[in-house]
């Protein structure tokens, strides 16, 4: 009985151990799917931004830039520079009015 038992518990262990097996082999297929997946997708990525960098025009955010610098008609400048010009201008004042009341 004893001999029974334990070549059951062997037949027991082998056919777990063979789903074990045909699992794993399962796995090992999905992994190597995903892997190949990943590949592709990392790939086109890398030709994207290959074709981005030898012509911008291809890129979306490139698009968007050009068109935004066509649409702009310099007035944001100008604004900047009137601006930057108007407090100089304080600037110089202040200084002055400062000079001649500290020599005074």
């Amino acid at each position: 009985m004893g001999d029974e038992t334990m070549s059951d518990k062997t037949e027991r262990l082998i056919e777990s151990m063979n789903r074990l097996n045909v699992e794993l082999a399962s796995f090992r297929s999905e992994m190597r799917e995903f892997k190949n997946t990943m590949n592709r997708r990392i790939d086109f990525v890398e030709s994207s931004q290959r074709e981005c960098q030898i012509h911008p025009m291809t890129c979306a955010t490139a698009r968007r830039l050009e068109e935004f610098i066509k649409a702009s008609n310099g007035k944001g400048k100008s604004v900047i520079a009137w601006g930057s010009f108007a407090i100089s201008c304080v600037s110089l004042v202040i200084v002055l009015l400062k000079s001649f009341v500290l020599r005074g």
